[in-house]
């Protein structure tokens, strides 16, 4: 696959100075999410192992960084905020109704010239995926930009699912804020994360399931959405029952469990920020030419650092007499479930 890094700086549409932000949620959302944006009336950000309160439309946490100019910010993407806007506002206003619903009618929302509308709506959800890369300094396909403009959009797709549960918290609606964990491959390397990406959106009651050049699928989910059809399959997410999700960090037809066992206690680890993860890939690994103390020194290292924020608990003296060489490696492999 050919990719392209950009500088932090650079808008990652069309390459001139980034000097704007991108909303992670629609203001439109956040607008309807309070009334009075009191401290018992604030949305929630699903993120970060946890629920965070927004405290304003304009809050920091509710923004990428500064990885659009202007321009493409505003006149060159607005159909497609346009777009996303409508589709929200419908489906928001559906609230928990949209869960009888086995499928969508995108001319309910849009009227019966859905197309262009649709199309849009797909663009949208390419914009916020060349956000979230640029903002985790993750690499960003070469052809990611051109789908804007282009169609069909390339190697890029959304599908929708209903569901009321955030992983296992039963919690959705308008007040509810999320963007799912963003998996891609991590080189070890070239200490980069590039292609194929899968992650998600919470949007009401349905969750917008993104992918780029990532051909599994979760038995849940619902069919692509088709620009060129009026209607698509919902998918239905009904908890851990149903299979993996990526709200608990699991890959469709991975098999991956993220429970981890450590001596007698079982643990089971959240999905790592992108800081986080980033720190966590700045220490310095095991490798030959050290000497064996010096490898297990390494391995505990990352270990700690990996656990240590969720679980207090696991003290460096609690992993040096509990944690195995097998251990690390496995420990390894939940954090990074990608294939590498």
């Amino acid at each position: 696959m050919v990719t392209k890094v950009l500088q932090r700086m650079n808008c990652w549409i069309c390459g001139a100075v980034a000097d704007s932000r991108e909303h992670k949620f629609k203001r439109s959302d956040l607008v309807r999410s309070s009334t009075t944006w009191a401290p018992g009336d604030q949305p929630y950000i699903v993120g970060g192992g946890g629920l965070h309160r927004i405290q304003s439309p304009n809050s920091r946490i509710a923004t990428f960084g500064k990885v659009l100019c202007g321009d493409c910010n505003s006149a060159r993407t607005q159909p497609f905020d346009r777009a996303y806007e409508t589709f929200s506002k419908w489906v928001n206003d559906a609230q928990d109704g949209i869960m009888t619903m086995s499928h969508l009618d995108f001319t309910a929302i849009y009227g019966t010239d859905f197309r262009a509308s649709v199309l849009n709506l797909q663009r949208y959800f390419i914009k916020h995926l060349g956000c979230r890369l640029a903002s985790d300094h993750y690499e960003i396909p070469a052809d990611l930009a051109r789908s804007l403009w282009i169609e069909p959009v390339s190697s890029f797709g959304i599908s929708l699912a209903r569901s009321r549960v955030l992983g296992e918290i039963p919690a959705r609606g308008p007040a509810i804020l999320g963007n799912h964990a963003l998996f891609g491959t991590y080189s070890q390397s070239s200490g980069t994360t590039r292609g194929p990406y899968i992650t998600g959106v919470v949007v009401g009651y349905v969750d917008v399931i993104i992918r780029y050049a990532f051909p599994d699928r979760y038995p849940w989910e619902g069919d692509p959405v088709d620009h060129d059809t009026s209607t698509v399959r919902l998918g239905l997410y009904e908890g851990p029952g149903s299979g993996g999700h990526l709200a608990d960090g699991l890959l469709p037809q991975s098999g991956q469990s993220r429970k981890f066992r450590i001596g007698d206690v079982e643990l089971t680890i959240p999905v790592l920020s992108p800081d986080h993860l980033r720190f966590i890939l700045s220490l310095e690994p095991p490798q030959p030419g050290l000497t064996f103390e010096q490898n297990i020194e390494r391995r505990l290292r990352i270990s700690h650092a990996i656990l240590s924020p969720f679980f207090p608990d696991m003290t460096a003296q609690f992993l040096e007499e509990n944690l195995s060489i097998p251990d690390t490696d496995a420990l390894w492999r939940v954090v990074f479930p990608s294939k590498q």
